[in-house]
């Protein structure tokens, strides 16, 4: 009978690396916030999209 004592693995080591920047850039701070600022209500949107389709639906 072998030995098992003799084929233990050590542990795996564990990368304890932060995904995300300790230091984030300044600029990239509350971007998605200032993005949503700027975009367009729901309503421009629809409308937006109903003018593209029956353009294309004409052209068809």
């Amino acid at each position: 009978m072998a030995d098992s004592s003799n084929n233990v693995n050590p542990a795996p080591a564990i990368d304890e690396t932060p995904i995300s920047p300790s230091r984030p850039n300044p600029q990239r701070k509350n971007s998605l916030e200032q993005h949503l600022k700027h975009r367009p209500v729901r309503q421009e949107l629809v409308k937006s999209m109903m003018f593209c389709f029956e353009s294309l639906q004409r052209n068809a």
